[in-house]
């Protein structure tokens, strides 16, 4: 009796075999029927929706200067020359006036080489960091062919005595006329002073004495008890409010001069 081998890929299929499959060519363009009991997987379709776009950022809010804004009163106004410390000061408007805040903030230093030497500077708004008006520097009598006062306003440094000018008329020996001449003649002023050294002062025009721009009256009375001390005021006519910052410069000066009885 023969035998004869048959090769497991030479079997034949039973009848109660399952039927053979064979993997997808994953590369094939056409995929072969589904067999008869196989349910075929839908396709996975990976979708994704961007979202929407952020709001627009809110426009940043608007700081507040702080400095005054540009105002022309119609009426004069008086400011106060208010002390906050043994260096600095004030120059504050009346409480009833179109703009309470303070104009200026003014500052003094001194030079570490020579104290004597000292500069006063003029800042607008009320604090130390506002925008520059200008400065003066002030020399001892003893030093001043060494070391000449200078004055800087409108980004220019200057002589002082090209800037402040003591005229040389005279009705009294009590009165005193100086001419402000910042190298701007459409800002130049005089002032008047004929009760020197008390007070009160005149600002007016060069060319019209009735054209007056601020009156100055320096603090003259004693302290005593029970009693605010007195403050020096500048009252600023509607015609001197475009000049202020001349007016303050000079009147700055001439207030040097009086207490340090330099005239």
């Amino acid at each position: 009796m023969s035998t004869t081998t048959i090769g497991i890929d030479e079997m034949p299929a039973s009848p109660g075999d399952p039927p053979e499959y064979t993997q997808q060519d994953p590369n094939a363009q056409d995929s072969p029927p589904a067999p008869l009991g196989v349910v075929q997987p839908e396709p996975i379709v990976l979708t994704w929706t961007p979202p929407p776009p952020p709001p627009p950022a809110p426009a940043p809010a608007v700081q507040a200067s702080i400095n005054p804004p540009e105002y022309a009163p119609t009426t004069p106004i008086t400011y106060t020359f208010s002390p906050t410390s043994s260096t600095a000061m004030l120059l504050l408007p009346s409480p009833d006036a179109p703009e309470t805040r303070p104009r200026y903030h003014i500052s003094v230093s001194m030079n570490p080489f020579m104290p004597e030497y000292t500069t006063t500077c003029v800042c607008r708004g009320g604090m130390p960091d506002g925008e520059v008006v200008g400065d003066f520097r002030c020399i001892p009598l003893i030093a001043a062919s060494v070391y000449p006062s200078t004055v800087f306003i409108r980004g220019q440094e200057h002589y002082l005595e090209k800037v402040m000018l003591l005229t040389k008329h005279r009705t009294a020996y009590n009165q005193r006329h100086w001419i402000w001449n910042a190298m701007d003649n459409a800002r130049s002023c005089s002032w008047d002073c004929g009760k020197w050294p008390f007070g009160p002062f005149v600002c007016h025009s060069r060319s019209r004495l009735d054209v007056i721009y601020a009156k100055f009256t320096p603090a003259r009375t004693l302290r005593r008890p029970g009693y605010a001390p007195e403050l020096a005021m500048l009252e600023v006519m509607p015609a001197g409010q475009r000049l202020f910052d001349d007016i303050v410069m000079s009147v700055l000066i001439i207030e040097r001069r009086r207490l340090s009885m330099d005239v």
